[in-house]
């Protein structure tokens, strides 16, 4: 309930909690209207990947933080913003999608 674990907070800030299990642990994690960014440290690569799956965050790092790479897309879920920048998925905010329809058996 901690004003820190729930808000999205930009500075040099980073929170630190004990969990008894994983489980307990993606529940806090997701139980928030934001969902930019997340991180999961471990030595066990295949569990850290699953975890981060179940993270509803539009960007997670696996033991590193704060790396970015212009190939990647980069935005959030829920209230963390709408769409994605960098990478293939920005081109989408300036396309416009058509469909087009006709019988081919007439041609």
């Amino acid at each position: 309930e901690m004003k820190i674990s729930k808000e999205e907070i930009f500075g040099p800030v980073m929170q630190l909690m004990k969990f008894n299990t994983i489980e307990e642990a993606i529940e806090r994690a997701n139980n928030t209207s934001y969902g930019l960014a997340a991180g999961v440290c471990s030595i066990n690569l295949a569990k850290a990947m699953g975890i981060a799956k179940r993270l509803q965050a539009g960007t997670v790092w696996i033991n590193q933080y704060d790396d970015f790479d212009a190939a990647l897309p980069f935005g959030g879920y829920r209230e963390s913003g709408w769409g994605r920048d960098k990478g293939e998925y920005a081109l989408e905010n300036y396309m416009e999608v058509k469909t087009i329809n006709f019988p081919v058996n007439n041609y």
